[in-house]
């Protein structure tokens, strides 16, 4: 599921790719930096540690959040325009 909700994640942000970096929102640029973020420690995750120790987790939902966060306010940046 978590991939799927990254593969949608790239969907959604693909238009963006277009602008130049530093023209970005800050929400955007907080969207790709989580999910860089989630896919390089879920693959870590796959091979290195476990996923019952807490630290993980609450890593794991920080950067859920910082990811959700950038997408809701892509969605509002996108209404406005």
């Amino acid at each position: 599921a978590l991939i799927i909700f990254l593969l949608l994640f790239i969907i959604k942000m693909w238009p963006y790719t277009k602008k130049q970096f530093f023209r970005l929102p800050s929400a955007v640029i907080i969207s790709f930096v989580s999910a860089a973020a989630l896919i390089g420690f879920i693959i870590h995750g796959l091979v290195d540690f476990g996923w019952r120790l807490p630290a993980n987790l609450l890593y794991l939902a920080t950067l859920l959040v910082l990811l959700q966060h950038g997408l809701g306010s892509t969605a509002i940046l996108s209404e406005n325009q």
